[in-house]
């Protein structure tokens, strides 16, 4: 990763003008955490062994830095046509289980979250329905409880990275696809197989590109 000149032109200054007005936007206001300080130590404690098992032989100290509130737009390979989400507001790091206790100016926040919305998004370009109920990771694997969740996790895992991948390497790793039952090719055919109707727009189309 390596910072790049940015071209100035219309479109790059309509993108930092509209990232300085949210920018100015979140100045105004307070978004915190409603918790002690043992849950905060437990949060410190998760989020460096999650750093540690990332990377292994260096060291890391972590802590929640509140004054962190304004957001950059990253962009991916030189390109701004691939990528452009908004990162580095000290919430979006925060593990899920504690996301429930962000306050916005002292007031309680919920977190809505949209089912398999990068699938279901590609059947709707497709003018297909798709009923609420369904579970669209759900590949037609069978097995205990535990089996299904772990896989469920992983099938989740592969499809949207296939989706943001437009060069079409991305691979589980093999421990990943011993936890599967299957081999990447196995898992693969069983993926197009079941979601068949939108398989030529999902090997074309890339989310992170804007062209879905």
């Amino acid at each position: 990763k390596i910072d790049q000149n940015i071209p100035r032109n219309s479109t790059t200054e309509r993108y930092r003008t509209n990232l300085n007005k949210i920018n100015r936007f979140l100045l105004k206001h307070c978004v915190a955490l409603d918790l002690d300080d043992k849950a905060l130590q437990i949060i410190k404690k998760k989020k460096l062994k999650e750093l540690k098992d990332k990377h292994k032989e260096e060291e890391f100290k972590y802590s929640l830095n509140y004054s962190k509130v304004y957001l950059s737009r990253i962009f991916s390979r030189n390109s701004l046509e691939l990528g452009g989400r908004f990162y580095r507001g000290w919430w979006q790091s925060l593990p899920k289980k504690f996301r429930p206790h962000i306050t916005i100016d002292g007031k309680k926040t919920s977190e809505v979250d949209f089912s398999t919305m990068s699938l279901r998004i590609l059947y709707a370009k497709e003018s297909i329905t798709i009923e609420d109920s369904i579970d669209l990771y759900d590949i037609g694997l069978c097995g205990s409880k535990t089996y299904l969740a772990a896989s469920r996790e992983l099938i989740k895992i592969y499809i949207n990275a296939i989706l943001n991948d437009d060069t079409g390497n991305y691979r589980l790793n093999n421990k990943q696809l011993t936890t599967l039952k299957l081999t990447h090719n196995q898992l693969k055919d069983r993926v197009y197989k079941f979601h068949k109707p939108i398989t030529y727009r999902a090997k074309t189309n890339c989310i992170n590109c804007r062209r879905v």
